[in-house]
């Protein structure tokens, strides 16, 4: 199942459970309408379970909705908290591209990275 769930996924169902409808939870994440509704069927058929019942006027939660529902909210929780953590750090991080002739590499600029325990990917 784990392989299967995407971030964007939870992000739609809880849109849904907390407007209680398909075009407002579109609105508030800038989706159009059948966005949501198709990220919706995915989270059932990932799950195996019907997440909400659907009326003319609204949604409510089923009962594997609503089990559902609490590890949603702990996933944006424990995301949220990890962003924030990988933020916290007080060091650079990405990756440093650069573009030379190999003869200017080798004579001008190799000696400067001999020294450093980095590994030099070419």
């Amino acid at each position: 199942m784990i392989d299967s769930l995407e971030g964007r996924f939870i992000l739609a169902f809880i849109a849904l459970l907390e407007e209680k409808s398909f075009s407002r939870a579109a609105d508030r994440l800038g989706y159009v309408q059948s966005t949501v509704t198709t990220h919706i069927q995915q989270l059932e058929k990932i799950s195996g379970q019907k997440l909400f019942h659907r009326y003319p006027r609204g949604i409510e939660l089923t009962e594997a909705g609503k089990v559902f529902s609490k590890y949603a909210y702990q996933y944006v929780h424990l995301s949220q908290s990890l962003k924030e953590s990988m933020n916290e750090l007080d060091q650079p991080c990405g990756t440093i591209r650069i573009r030379t002739q190999e003869s200017f590499f080798l004579l001008g600029c190799f000696p400067l990275f001999r020294n450093t325990q980095e590994i030099i990917q070419a």
